[in-house]
């Protein structure tokens, strides 16, 4: 596994963190992935808030937390078969273009599974972060919070560990 020489030591953390993400994600029996989201993900999250949950969002909505949270915003990618039942296999790029620095989105494209098959979101988990400063006698203290924003899970996939899935890596992320 390559990484470019030159990225600091916490991004190539990230990448390997995404690497491994990636690598123990896919459950072969149902071949669902849990990866990071991306923006070209919207539509299918979307999909999956009106076909599960009562409140819905607006497109601006998730382009704004992909934007705030990216390393809390998860999905639940289905894979298509190919031809004779072999699952089509999603490649993890880490070639990350030579820069002093990478920022998210090279974290993100680094992370983005190149497939010809189709693939669907079948579920999804939107956290957040909050800090506050709280005050402690004369002391005042930073006060980290995480929220979850939305879960689902298309009712086909659910009972298989799925939600459990998605939220045990979402606060692996938060940690």
């Amino acid at each position: 596994m390559g990484l470019v020489r030159g990225l600091s030591m916490g991004v190539q953390q990230n990448l390997l963190f995404l690497y491994l993400l990636r690598a123990s994600a896919v459950n072969n029996q149902n071949q669902v992935c849990i990866r990071l989201a991306r923006r070209d993900d919207i539509a299918g999250i979307q999909s999956c808030n009106l076909k599960t949950l009562p409140e819905n969002y607006a497109t601006p909505f998730y382009v704004q937390h992909l934007l705030n949270w990216p390393h809390l915003a998860l999905v639940a990618e289905q894979y298509t078969t190919v031809d004779g039942g072999e699952m089509a296999s999603p490649d993890v790029d880490l070639n990350l273009p030579e820069t002093p620095r990478a920022g998210p989105d090279d974290i993100q494209r680094a992370a983005t599974p190149k497939t010809s098959h189709g693939t669907e979101i079948v579920g999804y988990v939107l956290g957040r972060m909050d800090s506050d400063i709280q005050k402690v006698g004369k002391q005042s203290r930073m006060v980290r919070r995480g929220h979850i924003t939305s879960l689902a899970v298309l009712p086909s996939f659910r009972r298989q560990g799925l939600a459990q899935g998605l939220m045990d890596q979402v606060h692996e992320q938060v940690s």
